[in-house]
């Protein structure tokens, strides 16, 4: 404690004391490196990569190949309905061209990225048939649990993974839409 390492005979300093190497030999520490938490392994590391390149490609898509500007005019604008007539009480028509090529990119912009977020998840879940191994009490929990009940919290995890990295993805998609929209204003 405090710095001093512990002898086996009094007034003997302990056989490598001040040594990095005396302290894997520690029973304290040796507790204490359980509660660390478990590395990433390099796959996961590859899909959270490809999951970022593909929401990071498809915001700046938005950004730079879209007239979004992310203002509140273009907001407002966007939620009056346009009429032709001088009759304020008559049914909207069909936006102009431009609003209407951009309401065919949003669609694009949607089905681009179900699609991309669809080949991502799938592929990674037929890689790594193993699916994610829980840490921490639900992890211990599931060593003791029967067989049906155990396979359904892994389904429940499996779900929840998918539905983490999805909103991961599309708050990295709104994150580069907010960062061009600050840097255009």
């Amino acid at each position: 404690m405090l710095g001093f390492e512990r002898s086996n005979t009094p007034g003997q300093p302990s056989p490598g004391a001040g040594t990095p190497g005396n302290l894997d030999e520690d029973p304290m520490m040796k507790m204490m490196s359980q509660f660390i938490p478990v590395q990433s392994s390099t796959s996961t590391n590859i899909w959270r990569l490809l999951h970022a390149l593909v929401a990071l490609g498809l915001g700046l898509y938005i950004a730079f190949l879209t007239p979004f500007t992310g203002s509140k005019i273009e907001r407002e604008r966007a939620a009056l309905p346009i009429t032709t007539s001088d009759d304020p009480f008559s049914t909207p028509v069909e936006a102009t061209d431009v609003e209407s090529e951009l309401d065919q990119r949003k669609r694009l912009f949607f089905w681009t990225f179900a699609t991309a977020e669809t080949l991502l998840l799938t592929t990674r879940f037929f890689l790594d048939k193993r699916g994610p191994t829980p840490t921490g009490i639900v992890g211990t929990v599931m060593g003791f649990l029967p067989q049906p009940i155990k396979g359904y919290i892994q389904i429940v995890l499996r779900y929840a993974s998918i539905f983490t990295t999805v909103r991961g993805d599309m708050l990295a998609c709104i994150f580069v839409l907010g960062a061009c929209s600050w840097f255009r204003g």
